[in-house]
C-alpha cells in the first residue's frame, strides 16, 4: 500500500484543528523577531511582567508553594478538589450570608477549566453560549472543542455604554432558538477591554435576564479572572440575587491572576442556585465531569493557594504585594492613555485588569501593519487587544506612536 493512499493517524476531529490560537502565534512572532536581534514590543501574553521582562510574582505565592510538604503533595487530591480549599474559595468569593449556604464547588485547571465545566454541563451539543462581541478569544476554543458555539452580542452602542438592549435581544433570540441560555460576563476588568461593569449595567443585565421566559433554563457565567485587580469590583451582588430568581449563577475563580501562579492551574467553578435537589444534581455533574476528564488538580498548588487563602499572614502579604502590581498597571495605562490624545485612537473606558483594546473595523489588517513595525498585539472582532501586564510603562509613547502610524 503506497504512503499516498493511507489514512491519516488523526481522526477526522483532530485534522480539522488549525493553529488559530491568535495569541500564541503572534507572541510566537514577537519571538522570532527577538531571537533576530530586534526590540519588539510583544502586547500579546495575559501574564503580568516587571518593566525588565521579568514574571510579576507575588513573593507570599513563592513562599506558600515553597513550603508545601512534599508528603502532603505527592499523594492525590480528592477528585473534586479539596474541601477545606473549596470552603475557602466560597469565603473568598462569595459575600458572608445566605449565598453560602447554596453553593457547591469543584476545582478546575485554571479559570479555563471553569468555563469548560459550565458549556459540558449547561449546554447540551450544538447548542450556544452568548458572549459579548469583544471576549478572550479562547471561549470560542473552547466552545470547538466541546461541540458547542458562541454567540454575540454587541460590547458598546453608539454612546460607549455596554449595550444591555443588545444583550437583551440577544437572549431572548437564544432562548426561543434553544430553549436554553448560558450568558458568560467576563467582568471586572474584562479582557480584552479593561471595562468593569457598573451597577447601571448589572440592573440592565439583569432586567434581560429576568425578561427570559420562566420556562427557560437561565444560566450566568461570572468570569472573575480579575477581580482583584479592580477596586471596589464587588457591585454585581444585588443583580446575582435577580439571577437567582430565575436560574443558576456560576462564578469560576482563579489563582493564575489572583496570586500570580499561572502555572500552577488551580481555578475552581462555584456553582449557586436556591433548590436543593437541583444543587445536589449540579454537584454531582460537576463531580463527575472532574473524574471524566482531568480527574484531579495540582496537589501542591491546592495546599499553597489554600494556605494564602487561610493563613493570615500570607494574605495580608499577598493583598499588598498585589497593591503594588495593581499601581504598575495603573501607571502603564496613565501612560498609554496620556501617549494616545490626540492621535484619533479609541479605546473603551479602562477600569482595571492586564488588557485595554484600540477599537478599529479593520482589526486583522492593522495587527498586520504593526508587525511591521515590530509591535505584536492581538486582533479581536472590532478591536486591537493590548496586553497592558506585558508592556513597560517606558515603552506606551512608542506603542501609542505605531498604533496611530498603523490606523
Amino acid at each position: 500500500m503506497t504512503r499516498s493512499i493511507l489514512s491519516h493517524a488523526l481522526a477526522d476531529a483532530g485534522l480539522a484543528l488549525r493553529s488559530n490560537d491568535v495569541i500564541f502565534r503572534m507572541h510566537g512572532a514577537a519571538r522570532e523577531r527577538r531571537a533576530e536581534g530586534a526590540d519588539p514590543i510583544d502586547a500579546t501574553l495575559g501574564a503580568l511582567v516587571y518593566d525588565d521582562g521579568s514574571l510579576a510574582v507575588l513573593p507570599s505565592a513563592v513562599r506558600a508553594i515553597r513550603e508545601v510538604r512534599v508528603e502532603d503533595a505527592a499523594g492525590y487530591s480528592p477528585l473534586s478538589g479539596r474541601p477545606d480549599l473549596m470552603a475557602a474559595i466560597e469565603r473568598d468569593v462569595l459575600p458572608e450570608g445566605p449565598l453560602r449556604d447554596i453553593a457547591t464547588t469543584v476545582m478546575t485547571p485554571g479559570g479555563t477549566g471553569a468555563i469548560y465545566q459550565a458549556l459540558v454541563n449547561f449546554l447540551d451539543p450544538g447548542q450556544a453560549a452568548l458572549v459579548s462581541e469583544l471576549h478572550w478569544g479562547p471561549y470560542g476554543m473552547l466552545a470547538d472543542r466541546t461541540d458547542r458555539r458562541l454567540e454575540r452580542f454587541r460590547t458598546f452602542d453608539e454612546d460607549g455604554a455596554f449595550d444591555t438592549s443588545a444583550l437583551r435581544e440577544a437572549l431572548a433570540r437564544q432562548a426561543a432558538e434553544q430553549g436554553r441560555v448560558l450568558l458568560i460576563l467576563n467582568t471586572p476588568g474584562q479582557n480584552p477591554t479593561g471595562y468593569t461593569l457598573s451597577e447601571a449595567d448589572w440592573s440592565g443585565i439583569a432586567a434581560a435576564v429576568e425578561a427570559v421566559p420562566a420556562d427557560v433554563p437561565a444560566t450566568v457565567l461570572l468570569d472573575l479572572a480579575y477581580v482583584r485587580y479592580v477596586p471596589e469590583p464587588e457591585a454585581w451582588w444585588d443583580a446575582v440575587a435577580r439571577f437567582l430568581e430565575r436560574g443558576t449563577v456560576l462564578l469560576a475563580w482563579t489563582a493564575s491572576k489572583t496570586f500570580t501562579l499561572y502555572g500552577a492551574r488551580i481555578g475552581a467553578l462555584v456553582a449557586l442556585h436556591p433548590t436543593d435537589d437541583i444543587r445536589a444534581g449540579i454537584d454531582q455533574a460537576l463531580n463527575l465531569t472532574c473524574r471524566g476528564t482531568w480527574t484531579a488538580c495540582n496537589h501542591q498548588g491546592q495546599l499553597g493557594v489554600l494556605r494564602l487563602l487561610e493563613d493570615p499572614e500570607l494574605r495580608a502579604g499577598a493583598d499588598a504585594e498585589r497593591g503594588r502590581l495593581i499601581d504598575l498597571l495603573e501607571a502603564r495605562w496613565d501612560a498609554f492613555s496620556g501617549a494616545i490624545a490626540g492621535r484619533g485612537i479609541t479605546t473603551p473606558p479602562w477600569h482595571g485588569g492586564f488588557f485595554t483594546c484600540v477599537l478599529t473595523d479593520d482589526a486583522d489588517a492593522v495587527a498586520a501593519r504593526l508587525t511591521e513595525r515590530d509591535v505584536f498585539a492581538v486582533p479581536v472582532g472590532g478591536a486591537i487587544r493590548l496586553a497592558l501586564c506585558a508592556v513597560p510603562e517606558s515603552r506606551m509613547r512608542q506603542l501609542a506612536e505605531a498604533i496611530g502610524a498603523s490606523l
